[in-house]
């Protein structure tokens, strides 16, 4: 049996009515597609707008902050907690250190500031509290995930903590407290200031292939692409490479209406802000006897 359609084109342009957006939407073949035995995939010609922000609202624009409030009465320490709300857009890492020192003074302390760390190499930094007696922790996702500190005042989903902390580097999780009597550490230093902090755009189908890719550690196993973002905020993204080993296979099903989305590496939909996504899906037969 001979393959019916050799090659279909992609255009979010073209979505279906219930589609979501252009980084979750479904397209509508005019005829249903029968794939054969041995048929396989590939997906190419991508084209997609890198029109996200450094800070996008409600995907990785907050910080949460700890103060350590000292009991004069016990040997327990008391935490109260802050959720630092970046503004959406894009950033160099002084306008990111405005905004953040801005943001800090609004709703921790007007005795915070940010610099950027002039004597690093990554472009990291710096965050301080002149307060004498201001003890305080950049929290980790980690440390949020695992409630290392219950903090009574403010209320969050672990499992969606809209953090922006992959733009700081601020991953690994400690003890140690900043400012105060006491204390060895004066200033919080930041990793490597991300500013780009999507490396790799996932497109996945939940019903194209045989579900035989996966991602490690976060397990999917519905991913038809991975495309590498090699250009800055306001360009395209084109990926044209196809190696005639990165093939996948579909074999056997019945296609008409087939669903995309694309995807950060932890899973959050792409925000695209109405940019259209455009790409190939090839079709072949896989020799078995090779």
């Amino acid at each position: 049996m001979s393959l019916p359609i050799s090659k279909i084109y992609v255009d979010s342009r073209w979505c279906t009515s219930d589609s979501v957006s252009s980084s979750n939407f479904k397209v509508q073949l005019p005829a249903t597609l029968q794939c054969p035995d041995n048929t396989v995939f590939f997906i190419n010609d991508v084209c997609i707008p890198h029109s996200w922000k450094t800070v996008e609202e409600n995907i990785n624009d907050t910080l949460y902050v700890m103060k350590v409030n000292p009991s004069p009465t016990s040997a327990a320490n008391t935490y109260i907690g802050y959720l630092v709300k970046l503004a959406s857009g894009n950033y160099t890492p002084k306008t990111f250190a405005t905004e953040l020192q801005a943001r800090l003074q609004e709703g921790v302390s007007s005795s915070f500031l940010v610099s950027v760390d002039s004597t690093s190499a990554n472009s990291g930094i710096s965050i301080q509290n002149a307060a004498a007696n201001f003890q305080w922790k950049l929290l980790t996702d980690d440390d949020l995930l695992n409630t290392r500190y219950y903090m009574s005042n403010i209320s969050y989903d672990p499992y969606k903590l809209m953090s922006a902390n992959d733009i700081i580097n601020n991953v690994e999780s400690d003890d140690v407290v900043i400012g105060g009597v006491g204390s060895s550490v004066s200033a919080y230093s930041s990793g490597f200031l991300n500013l780009n902090w999507i490396n790799n755009v996932y497109i996945t189908s939940p019903n194209l292939g045989s579900f035989n890719t996966i991602f490690a550690g976060r397990g999917d196993n519905n991913i038809v692409k991975k495309v590498p973002v090699l250009v800055n905020y306001g360009y395209m993204i084109v990926d044209q490479v196809m190696s005639t080993n990165d093939y996948l296979d579909c074999s056997k099903q019945t296609l008409q209406t087939i669903e995309f989305h694309l995807k950060t590496a932890k899973g959050d939909y792409i925000p695209l802000h109405g940019a259209h996504v455009s790409f190939s899906i090839v079709f072949n037969r896989y020799n078995v006897n090779q």
